[in-house]
């Protein structure tokens, strides 16, 4: 939760360092065609269908119902896989017997050359179909095994639809083997689930959803749109990088669109994966979650929006990833977060170390704009926060956190917070503006500010706690006008306003009791524009009421006599 700290009106005015850092964001924002804002019928043998729906928690469990749906193709892969044997052609794969809800897979076994779709139809009418204009329908699950490739073309197939119905729905799923789904800018690919009783995306969740997944395999996007996926965290999420143990997963997508899925794209245990031109929007959770283990991940040019939750999280040992010229707003949670993960009983918590966000822009999210949630050495640069309660939110232990070059505007609570049990941050050239607190330091260990720039906190430019220890400040000003530059919080109700070493107030002064900062010399300058458009109107009215009513009084003398 966030602290509760006073709520502030901030004016829109923009000082030059946001400004500057504002252009690579608006060309993000163009670059991705987009303007900121802007109960179940059935049974499958002994599986029951249940209304309950699970809410979007990641940290939640799933029902027994998705529970069991997992476990069942879990075991139709490992059935499957089985089957193999010696095989070097397409082959259906029969349902488990004994497994409640079990359908064919349709194996597709290691070959020399891709297998294509179109083929698969003619071969296994029963699994795929052919609809008009080649797009073609996907029955059942499908299984790319150990060697095999399955490359989709929009020139040759359109759009893919995979079926998803009540307990029973198509999947994807490649394991150490090859996935690449491709499309142009005149016709990108198109993948999504399909209700056959709405005979559109399939909308409910309690019942299981279609999904892609990749493990230990290479899987690329190029002008794709993939939505409607996804019913549960992790592989089953939508669309999924994963690898338990053995090699990484690898591959990323350009030019694509993830969207209205539970999460729009995940990844565990994957390496080196390149998202470019990406667009993550409208998902149920989060926009994208590279999880465990993944690392050498970069994503450019990218942006994620109106998640449910996070735009984007690099969760529980995410280490060495790049995050450049990625813009993230309107989301549910936060922008951008750094995580260490839950510890649930189960796993423990692991820094993400060495993570660098560069030329970001976080905007109007409903938690904060970067979160860097424990790791060590990870860094935020040349980035604007715009418009979040909390701008920057160092927290959960983060080490040697590096914040350089970067604005922070219009944070209703704090532009940068720093937690207790934080230690070694350091912020260099950064300009905060029109936040209710600037910096908030509570109880952090060894911070140190150099060249910070606070104009127009309401309540306080900076705030420090008596568990604060080491802090170090050096050219930190505060200017414009507010409640207090600076205040060392102590007991309830009491303060200490005296400046450390090393902060400039002289450009500050206390605003006028009653009269909020931003009603300065700034805002009347504003303001008395169109207080003459208004009066002049007014004034031309008068004599010319004045000289209607004479006339009225006039004649109504004249008619009494």
């Amino acid at each position: 939760m966030l602290g509760q700290e006073p709520d502030g009106h901030h004016t829109s005015q923009t000082a030059g360092l946001a400004r500057a850092l504002a252009g690579p964001a608006i060309a993000v924002m163009a670059t991705c065609g987009l303007t900121p804002s802007t109960g179940l019928a059935g049974t499958v043998g002994s599986v029951q269908p249940t209304t309950a729906v699970f809410q979007g928690d990641p940290e939640g469990e799933p029902t027994p119902l998705q529970a069991q749906l997992r476990a069942r193709d879990k075991a139709q892969v490992t059935a499957a896989l089985q089957g193999i044997s010696a095989r070097d052609a397409p082959f259906l794969a029969p349902a488990v017997a004994g497994l409640p809800g079990s359908t064919p897979v349709l194996v597709l076994a290691a070959r020399p050359e891709p297998y294509r779709l179109p083929p698969l139809a003619a071969q296994f009418p029963q699994a795929v179909w052919s609809m008009p204009a080649g797009s073609i329908r996907l029955g059942l699950p499908l299984l790319v095994a150990p060697g095999a490739a399955l490359t989709i073309d929009s020139a040759e197939t359109p759009s893919i639809l995979l079926d998803s119905g009540p307990l029973n729905y198509s999947t994807i799923i490649a394991v150490r083997a090859t996935l690449r789904f491709s499309g142009t800018a005149a016709r990108p690919l198109i993948l999504s689930s399909r209700d056959p009783a709405t005979q559109a995306a399939d909308a409910t969740l309690a019942d299981g959803r279609a999904y892609i997944r990749a493990s230990e395999t290479r899987m690329d996007f190029d002008h794709v749109t993939a939505s409607g996926l996804g019913y549960l965290i992790g592989e089953t999420s939508g669309v999924a990088w994963m690898a338990r143990e053995g090699a990484p997963s690898t591959g990323g997508a350009r030019d694509s669109t993830f969207s209205g899925n539970y999460f729009g794209a995940y990844s565990s245990g994957a390496a080196g994966l390149n998202f470019t031109r990406t667009r993550f929007t409208d998902n149920a959770v989060y926009g994208f979650d590279p999880h465990t283990d993944t690392t050498g991940t970069v994503i450019e040019d990218s942006m994620a929006a109106r998640n449910g939750r996070h735009g984007l999280i690099f969760s529980r040992a995410c280490s060495n990833n790049v995050i450049r010229r990625f813009e993230s707003f309107d989301n549910g949670g936060s922008g951008i977060v750094i995580d260490d993960g839950n510890d649930d009983g189960d796993t423990a918590t692991q820094g993400s170390d060495n993570n660098q966000v560069v030329a970001a822009h976080t905007h109007d999210n409903k938690a904060a704009g970067i979160v860097i949630e424990g790791g060590t050495g990870n860094s935020v640069g040349q980035s604007l926060a715009q418009a979040n309660p909390v701008g920057i939110w160092v927290k959960n232990g983060a080490t040697g956190t590096r914040v350089t070059a970067t604005a922070v505007r219009g944070s209703d609570q704090t532009g940068i917070r720093l937690e207790g049990g934080t230690a070694s941050t350091t912020a260099t050239d950064v300009a905060i503006e029109q936040s209710t607190v600037g910096i908030a330091d509570q109880g952090a260990r060894a911070t140190t500010l150099t060249d910070v720039r606070i104009v127009d906190a309401v309540a306080a430019g900076v705030t420090v706690s008596p568990d604060t220890r080491q802090l170090t400040l050096t050219d930190v000003s505060v200017a414009g006008e507010g409640k207090r530059a600076y205040a060392l919080i102590g007991p309830p109700g009491t303060t200490d306003d005296t400046p450390p070493e090393g902060l400039r107030t002289d450009e500050w002064s206390a605003a006028r009791t009653g009269l909020h900062p931003g009603l300065s010399a700034d805002f009347w300058v504003q303001l008395i524009p169109w207080l003459l458009v208004l009066a002049i109107p007014a004034l031309l009215w008068l004599p010319i009421r004045w000289r209607w009513r004479r006339r009225l009084r006039a004649m109504h003398g004249e008619a009494g006599k």
